[in-house]
């Protein structure tokens, strides 16, 4: 197996693990504050975001739309995803030292 084939090998590995870890966590089982209001039925809950206090606190929104993690968080979670398949590629394509 050559390194491109090493590298794309590894690659839908990674990709896959992303794929599974992304619809584990999105199926709203993680408790939110929406999830409190309208699957447990509380009805006392305020469903807005803890951190805006603009939109519904669903998984997607705090992954991917709270204007108050967006500056920070979500740059820190693709910076360390980043990092990561870089590593995994390199070593598939033996580029590094051990």
């Amino acid at each position: 197996m050559n390194s491109c084939q090493k590298i794309n090998s590894t690659r839908k590995i990674v990709l896959k693990k992303i794929y599974i870890y992304n619809n584990n966590n999105n199926n709203n089982v993680i408790l939110t504050r929406n999830y409190k209001k309208y699957i447990l039925k509380q009805p006392d809950t305020n469903e807005l975001c803890r951190r805006c206090g603009k939109e519904s606190e669903t998984i997607q929104h705090i992954t991917a739309a709270c204007d108050q993690l967006a500056p920070t968080d979500y740059i820190k979670r693709r910076d360390g995803l980043a990092k990561i398949i870089h590593q995994k590629l390199a070593e598939a394509a033996d580029l590094t030292d051990d």
